[in-house]
């Protein structure tokens, strides 16, 4: 989590989407729940889907000071 954090400090686009593909997303491609809740309350952040279809999210986001980070 912490180098997640600090990735979206820097601003690091690519570093974002692999942390958080790591972290947030599950072996089986979902989104990983209790890491994106405990991330959220680690973090002063917000992550949703920015993209979906009947499976789940196919993009996610992280809004982070006021810019928008996808993942996934």
């Amino acid at each position: 989590m912490d180098e997640l954090l600090k990735a979206l400090q820097e601003g690091d686009k690519d570093k974002v989407n692999n942390l958080a593909c790591s972290l947030l997303i599950t072996h089986d491609g979902q989104i990983n729940r209790p890491q994106m809740n405990e991330f959220e309350r680690y973090a002063p952040c917000m992550i949703f889907p920015i993209e979906k279809d009947s499976f789940g999210w196919l993009i996610g986001g992280i809004k982070y000071n006021g810019k928008t980070y996808s993942f996934g």
